[in-house]
């Protein structure tokens, strides 16, 4: 008689300490073609699996509101839902964004037609630390080299590279702001 292979899946059970798991038991047993019917398999349904522990972060407007500003003061600046922020690209001497138009927002003179104030932050200690760090310019700009942060301009620090780190526009009437866009220091 030729050895016959027989395959059993069999849900694990919790007590095993491995739930939702599926074992492969490979018989090869010789005459098992001769078997008679095997019971039917219990088979529990799949666990959920656990939720992230991780905490999920705070609610932007918290997290605004308690910046622990070194440059600048502007905790009230509320936010505008039509005025995007994204870093793009962040190198150690450059910021790259990708921006929404600022309709109405009010226009400075500062040597150079202004549109907003650049802000750069740093994650410690629970919470954002940081500032003013450049003007944007006039219909807004993608690129603003990081030398003010280097210089330590307003207090200023340059984070340890890995830092979580934000940027954020405001209006230089200070009412209005976009998102804090995060970014990873090189």
């Amino acid at each position: 008689m030729k050895p016959s292979i027989v395959f059993c899946l069999l849900r694990a059970r919790r007590s095993l300490g491995v739930a939702g798991s599926t074992v492969l038991f490979l018989l090869l047993l010789p005459g098992c073609a001769n078997l008679p019917n095997l019971p039917d398999i219990d088979i529990p349904t799949p666990i959920d699996p656990q939720p992230d522990p991780t905490p999920a972060p705070e609610p932007e407007p918290d997290a605004w509101s308690s910046i622990n500003w070194t440059s600048g003061f502007w905790p009230r600046a509320a936010r505008d839902p039509s005025a995007s922020l994204d870093v793009t690209r962040l190198t150690s001497s450059k910021v790259y964004f990708a921006h929404s138009h600022r309709p109405g927002w009010p226009s400075k003179i500062v040597k150079v037609r202004v549109d907003a104030i650049a802000c750069f932050f740093v994650w410690r200690d629970g919470r954002w630390h940081g500032g003013k760090f450049d003007w944007i310019r006039e219909g807004g700009q993608t690129v603003k080299t990081l030398e003010n942060i280097h210089n330590h301009y307003g207090g200023l620090i340059v984070p340890p590279s890995g830092s979580r780190v934000a940027f954020a526009w405001v209006s230089t009437d200070h009412t209005r702001r976009t998102n804090l866009a995060e970014a990873i220091w090189p």
